[in-house]
């Protein structure tokens, strides 16, 4: 696999019914986080020691976005990001770069965190965090 220029990775969510792919609109970074919590089972012959097993996974997708109020077509809006936080719904997700051969994420997970800033002079922009609720699968892209 070939290096990866990080403005190609683009984040999507299947929106409507039956549904199809969008991309987030004007997305501008994006940071995949996997954890594994850990399990104390220190005991007093450990030294001192903490001893741990590995627990339970969690992940989240955080990204930031630029307001686009009117997405252009192909693309979730503001609307319908915030919309997902509102509905607290379950999606369907992807995180890849749509070229042929080049290694996709796909996942379940809701809108955990939606945060406005807007700064003088700038655009305006959104922080995203997005709670996987269960395994995310790593496959070539078709």
């Amino acid at each position: 696999m070939a290096k990866i220029n990080a403005s190609n990775i683009r984040l999507k969510v299947k929106l409507g019914s039956p549904g199809s792919f969008k991309i987030v609109a004007e997305e501008t970074t994006c940071s995949f986080d996997v954890d594994t919590a850990d399990i104390d089972v220190t005991s007093k012959d450990n030294d001192g020691w903490e001893e741990t097993l590995s627990g339970l996974q969690s992940g989240s997708i955080n990204c930031e976005f630029i307001v686009d109020y009117v997405a252009p077509s192909g693309k979730a809006s503001y609307e319908d990001i915030y919309g997902l936080l509102m509905a607290r719904s379950v999606n369907d997700w992807q995180l890849g770069t749509g070229e042929t051969g080049d290694l996709k994420l796909d996942f379940k997970g809701r809108v955990k965190k939606f945060s406005k800033q807007a700064d003088m002079e700038s655009a305006a922009k959104v922080s995203l965090e997005i709670k996987i609720t269960s395994r995310p699968v790593m496959s070539d892209e078709a």
